[in-house]
């Protein structure tokens, strides 16, 4: 019961991480239509990293994502991403998939069997860069909501 309720929950993390992914992407190419191309290395490391979080994950844990947990996760339309037209949008955007992926990096170590001393370590520092990423993103917002620079 424990192990299914631990695979689940490292599941719809995997899934977060892949929809924090694709979000990323899409503000990336965002932000070089604005030309903002400080601001389009953030977006592209933050990328990079939800790639690496994902395989890492996935290898550590042996698992294979299904449709089952990705239609479980909260729903979050990408397409805002692309539609919207300023780079103040796209930064909401990433502040709302930091959130959604915190809070599955939360319920992922709490349903954690501590056991697992090497995958457990890994997802602590995996939610620690998650949250710095998050604290950067919500600076970034602010900055941008009194209009300066903070990349």
């Amino acid at each position: 019961m424990k192990n299914t309720m631990i695979k689940e929950s490292i599941l719809t993390l995997v899934t977060a991480v892949e929809k924090r992914m694709a979000v990323y992407k899409k503000a990336w190419i965002a932000s070089q239509k604005y030309a903002d191309h400080a601001l389009s290395k953030v977006f592209q490391q933050y990328h990079n990293e939800s790639f690496a979080f994902s395989k890492q994950l996935m290898d550590d844990f042996k698992l294979k994502p299904t449709r089952f947990v990705e239609d479980k996760i909260v729903k979050m339309p990408l397409e805002n991403v692309e539609r919207d037209n300023d780079i103040y949008s796209t930064i909401i955007a990433c502040q709302k998939i930091e959130e959604l992926c915190k809070g599955s990096y939360l319920k992922a170590i709490k349903d954690l069997d501590e056991s697992l001393i090497s995958q457990s370590f890994r997802l602590r520092e995996q939610a620690e860069n998650q949250y710095m990423a998050s604290n950067h993103i919500n600076t970034l917002l602010d900055c941008y909501r009194l209009n300066t620079r903070a990349v």
